[in-house]
């Protein structure tokens, strides 16, 4: 098989203010592409007993949004927004008698994030964090165009950082709440 991908991403960013930082950008991505099998009996050369090609589309577009506000001297707000729109298609042919397929899927998705950090200190930092993540659906190549649709992911996470003397130190916990996982 083969594909060629394309990706371009702009991003704008502010120093708003004094305690606001700020970055938004726009994304685009487009993949085309086949996959192909043929087999052939070993003798033979020449003569096909089973060949199919699949050829694909994948176009994916975004705008985001994160910001940082310093709410006091040692706490700080971090939002932020993803909108994101996908589009793939799919053609599957064979010339070995299996009946030819074709099929598109589209999903457009919003994924927030949101985390709290403190620094009580210039050498440690606590924080919780939120944020929710989205794999596009598609369709399995080869023979089948079976449809899966997306994979949600909600995260949660809580943490510290910092340095005491000479050591390091980084603690995290962590639960991943996944929907619809794609295998």
């Amino acid at each position: 098989g083969a594909s060629r991908a394309v990706s371009q991403e702009l991003q704008i960013r502010t120093d708003s203010a004094a305690h606001t930082r700020v970055v938004a950008g726009l994304y685009a991505f487009r993949e085309t592409g086949k996959v192909g099998l043929d087999y052939r009996l070993p003798s033979s050369g020449d003569f096909v007993i089973f060949d199919e090609e699949t050829r694909f589309r994948s176009t994916s577009f975004a705008a985001f949004i994160n910001a940082e506000v310093d709410l006091s001297d040692d706490l700080t707000l971090i939002g932020g927004g993803r909108y994101t729109s996908d589009r793939k298609r799919a053609a599957y042919s064979s010339r070995a008698g299996s009946p030819d397929e074709s099929g598109i899927t589209r999903s457009k998705s919003f994924t927030p994030s949101l985390q709290l950090r403190w620094r009580p200190s210039a050498s440690s930092m606590f924080y919780a964090n939120y944020s929710r993540g989205l794999k596009a659906g598609g369709f399995n190549v080869g023979g089948d165009l079976g449809l899966y649709g997306p994979e949600a992911l909600n995260a949660y996470e809580i943490g510290a950082k910092g340095r005491a003397g000479v050591i390091g130190y980084e603690i995290a916990g962590f639960y991943y709440d996944y929907s619809k996982v794609q295998l």
